[in-house]
Formats: C-alpha cells, structure tokens, sequence
C-alpha cells in the first residue's frame, strides 16, 4: 500500500511518499509566499501509484494547514482515494516523548498522549521538551526545561498511521493556533 503525507503546519510542507512501511521519498519546501504552487507541483510528481493519503491537522499556521488542506482533499474526493489525519505534533518525536508548540500569549500545544493546550509553566520540567521551533525561540518560552530540536520526520509518523481510521474528505476539521 503506497501512502502519501503531506504536512505543512510548521516552517516547511512535508510531502512524503511511503510503501510498506518504509519512506521512498521525501520532499521539504519551505513556507512562503508561494508555497502553494511549490507544494502542488511537488505534489503532480509524486500521486503515480499513491493508494491512500494522509493530511497533518495541526496545530501550527493557519495558512499553510489550509494550503494543505486545499491541495491533498480535492484529491482524495476525486480519486475516492482513502484519507487519514494526524496531528502535526505527531511527526517530531518518538512516541511516549513530550513535543510543544508555541500556542502564543505564554501556552503551548503539546503532544503526550492527546494534543492539548497548557500554560508554559504547567508543563513537566522533568522531561526532554521536543519543540518544531527555532531554539532560541522555545527556550525563551520554557527556559527550565531539556530541549530538543524536533524538525518534522515521516518515519517517525509512519508506524503510527497503522491503525488509523479513514475519514470523510468533507469532515476533516484543522487545528490552527488559536488566541486564548
């Protein structure tokens, strides 16, 4: 089964090409303003073959989860190809590792076993933070914590599409960064 990731909630898009469990490409494009057409052309050269899609839901920039968004679900309507989500958070550390994201005005999403949002200084000082940001950034957000640089990774997140249930391309809801 050849599956095909595409994310773009963070500082680049993602689009990786897998089969049988293992990444056969992979391609990075940095967000910017034409993101959109970089992703779509990337995208042309990499459907031949794809059986099934997966789409990252954030949370991260509104803009490029709704470049995404517009791109990969046109697709999996009009081929009635089968279509899963994950949270964007997924992708950046191993599983059981803590990943934040900065959530603005001093909270944070972070990925333990849900996403959920918490003040900064809610979260577990006693763990290794992963964080998708620059380090400079993060550390001025949890400056008493171990962090970790966590760039996006499909191979970290492909063994976790497994059990996934397939979605409706009409029901698929995105989880951008919200003011609190």
């Amino acid at each position: 089964m050849t599956t095909l990731l595409l994310d773009a909630s963070f500082f680049e898009g993602v689009i990786a090409l897998a089969n049988d469990g293992r990444i056969i490409k992979e391609v990075r494009v940095p967000l910017g303003p034409l993101v959109e057409e970089d992703l779509a052309e990337r995208l042309a050269e990499m459907m031949n073959g794809v059986d099934r899609l997966a789409l990252g839901v954030g949370p991260g920039s509104f803009t490029g989860m709704r470049v995404a968004a517009a791109l990969l679900l046109p697709i999996a309507y009009a081929r009635s190809l089968p279509l899963m989500t994950f949270s964007s958070l997924e992708g950046m550390a191993p599983v059981g590792e803590l990943v934040a994201a900065d959530a603005k005005r001093g909270h944070l999403y972070y990925l333990d076993k849900t996403v959920s949002m918490i003040k900064a200084e809610d979260l577990p000082r006693d763990r290794v933070v992963y964080s998708p940001h620059p380090l400079k950034k993060i550390y001025q957000i949890l400056q008493d914590h171990t962090i970790g640089l966590a760039p996006f990774r499909s191979e970290i997140l492909l063994p976790k599409l497994k059990e996934r249930a397939i979605i409706d391309p009409l029901q698929v809801k995105l989880a951008y960064l919200q003011s609190v």
